[in-house]
């Protein structure tokens, strides 16, 4: 018996399954790589609001702050409202110096959902590059608020409202009135930390597990050899999936 023909059956059997089974495996990746990138739009979605409501408003409460201050210590031109004058200015600094840390320390979460919806997916290389992008903008959210809840920002609170009670206090030995602007300060400045939004660490640690214990998006998962198993006899071909 000629067995050639067969022979060449099999082999392209053998190729059709190979060619079907890595085509699997890329769909497999690029709908795991589609999951992860609306998992991360969706929660930085839902975490924009907040963020937003935060960065601005406390913007606002310190901007505005800073204005009235300045602007009533530089309505003041008699000699018996020196102290109140100097009092205005230091807190119009105070309340500068605050804005200036909103601005150039933001939450990063109150437009990251907007940065990451901008970016193009349409091939399989730019699906990789947002689910990157993607990762990385979760994980500094993530980090700028546990940046937020840890000793430094009330460490640097600290610092600002004691020089500012100092040089109160220092005017005139009014020991009263510093301690008393370093006791508002202070206040403010927990009521804000203690205000900020922390969704985004919960997030990023349900996604980093969410990623754990899916499939890997990498030759590393392959569907062919982790999944599908092949071989070849002259007179039978034996296909084994595993589940």
């Amino acid at each position: 018996m000629n067995r050639r023909p067969l022979t060449v059956v099999f082999v392209l059997v053998y190729a059709w399954l190979s060619i079907a089974a890595v085509f699997a495996d890329s769909l497999t990746d690029e709908q795991e790589i589609d999951r992860r990138i609306d998992f991360i739009q969706d929660r930085l979605d839902q975490g924009t609001t907040a963020a937003a409501y935060w960065q601005y408003s406390w913007t606002a409460v310190h901007g505005v702050s800073s204005g009235l201050q300045f602007g009533f210590a530089a309505g003041m031109r008699n000699k018996d409202q020196e102290e109140d004058r100097h009092d205005y200015i230091v807190g119009g600094i105070t309340s500068a110096l605050a804005v200036g840390d909103m601005i150039v320390n933001p939450l990063t979460a109150w437009n990251a959902a907007d940065k990451l919806r901008a970016c193009p997916a349409g091939t399989m290389d730019t699906k990789k590059a947002k689910l990157q992008y993607a990762e990385q903008l979760l994980r500094e959210c993530a980090g700028r608020e546990e940046y937020g809840r840890s000793w430094k920002p009330h460490a640097a609170a600290a610092l600002v409202n004691l020089l500012a009670g100092i040089a109160i206090a220092a005017d005139g030995g009014r020991g009263g009135d510093g301690a008393l602007s370093f006791a508002t300060g202070m206040l403010v400045s927990e009521i804000q930390i203690f205000t900020m939004p922390t969704r985004a660490m919960g997030d990023w640690k349900e996604y980093s597990a969410m990623a754990a214990k899916g499939s890997s998006i990498s030759s590393k998962n392959s569907f062919f050899h982790d999944r599908f198993f092949v071989a070849i006899h002259p007179r039978a071909v034996y296909c084994t999936m595993r589940f």
